[in-house]
């Protein structure tokens, strides 16, 4: 099963990135697919947890249902 907001990007990175006043943020860079990049300007994180590793499946893909209820059990 493909996750939605996955099936909108086809590459994206996120990377470490100096501000003013020497603050450090991060910044994603996202290539959407093809037609959907007018869907993705709304797309904000709203939220971000630092993790010791990511839940995997057996395949070695990030088991994003692990990750969902990690969010919702503190909500």
């Amino acid at each position: 099963m493909t996750e939605p907001h996955a099936a909108a990007m086809a590459r994206g990175v996120v990377v470490l990135a100096a501000e003013a006043q020497g603050r450090m943020a991060l910044r994603a860079f996202v290539v959407a697919a093809p037609g959907v990049a007018e869907g993705l300007a709304f797309m904000q994180p709203a939220g971000i947890e630092l993790l010791d590793a990511l839940p995997l499946l057996p395949g070695g893909k990030p088991d994003t249902r692990a990750l969902l209820s990690r969010g919702a059990a503190r909500a």
